[in-house]
């Protein structure tokens, strides 16, 4: 983790993308820059710290420093919502059947 935060302090970027709330997500939100983050919220990075109360201190860190909070679903756009997100898109993770099929 402490590898991600110097790599990402090094670098000037006019918007940081965090997949998974925890960890990447909490890494970004440590920076002293005010440079705009997205995260994206794929699933265990929410539904842990749902039952998880450190966990949970961790995810509402992030999600008062993200600009954008990204789910993949609904379910986990619910639960980041319980756990203090604002605003939350839905993006689904999928595969174009139609345009990639399977050779078989």
């Amino acid at each position: 983790m402490a590898s991600a935060y110097i790599r990402l302090m090094a670098q000037t970027t006019d918007i940081i993308q965090a997949h998974w709330a925890i960890p990447l997500g909490f890494i970004a939100a440590l920076m002293p820059r005010k440079t705009p983050i997205v995260v994206t919220c794929h699933g265990s990075d929410c539904t842990l710290a749902y039952s998880n109360p450190w966990l949970r201190l961790f995810l509402r860190k992030t999600f008062s420093r993200a600009e954008r909070v990204v789910a993949v679903s609904d379910y986990i756009r619910q639960i980041a919502v319980s756990l203090g997100a604002q605003d939350v898109e839905v993006i689904y993770l999928g595969v174009d059947t139609e345009k990639f099929r399977s050779p078989m």
